[in-house]
């Protein structure tokens, strides 16, 4: 899944949008079959592309790429990518943990898949992982951070990347209001539930979970509007 804007700016470097909308449109060629690639509605004035079955069999790709995309599964995927390929300006790329068993040494335990990255810093190569705010108010996002968090440092997995500051968790939102809400609960939620585990790992500094908030252009307009979430959050914070 991908939309013209991402396309342009990871593949086309200094030429025109113009030259990104051509290829896609040879691409697409028309519907309602198209050719490899098909076009969908991303939200009221936008689209964007998937394959189809004969772009996935031409690549290689399983048949289930093609299946339709529900809402919270376009919102992620649309978020991840703006991060990791607009705004990361080639410093991060995704990360699935199947890909680094060195790395991810987690003795037959599951992890999450699709929200993981890495990213080129001055320190050095920094782990990541993302969470998407899908309009739920920001106690239930941050609560969603800190049990992940909790459960990577309970098994120990990646106490060398806390230790040396180089573990990250990003909040991907959709108004710098919620950033603020959802900063203002984590934070809260870390000192009570977290505190005493990264105390627990041997370090020359005190162990840190570094973290950003990021708001990502666009992303409101996927959340459905029947939550009120996101409302009451900022409608809290002014």
């Amino acid at each position: 899944m991908s939309w013209l804007e991402a396309i342009h700016r990871r593949f086309y470097g200094d030429r025109s949008i113009e030259a990104a909308r051509s290829t896609m449109r040879r691409l697409c060629g028309r519907g309602p079959h198209f050719r490899f690639v098909r076009i969908d509605q991303l939200d009221r004035n936008r689209n964007f592309f998937r394959l189809t079955a004969r772009g996935a069999r031409l690549i290689g790709a399983s048949s289930s790429v093609t299946d339709p995309l529900g809402r919270s599964t376009l919102l992620r995927r649309f978020a991840l990518q703006w991060f990791l390929e607009v705004d990361g300006q080639e410093s991060r790329w995704h990360c699935n943990p199947r890909d680094y068993p060195d790395l991810f040494a987690i003795d037959g335990d599951r992890l999450p898949r699709a929200n993981f990255y890495l990213e080129e810093t001055e320190a050095g190569t920094l782990l990541g992982f993302a969470i998407e705010d899908y309009g739920s108010d920001s106690r239930r996002v941050a609560r969603r951070a800190v049990d992940l968090l909790q459960r990577f440092l309970v098994k120990r997995w990646f106490d060398e990347l806390f230790a040396a500051r180089r573990f990250a968790v990003t909040f991907l939102v959709a108004t710098s209001d919620k950033a603020t809400a959802i900063e203002n609960r984590f934070e809260r939620d870390c000192n009570r539930r977290l505190a005493m585990l990264l105390r627990q790992i041997p370090s020359t500094t005190a162990a840190t979970i570094l973290t950003d908030y990021v708001v990502v252009p666009g992303l409101l307009s996927l959340i459905p509007t029947n939550s009120t979430a996101t409302k009451k959050d900022e409608h809290d914070h002014s």
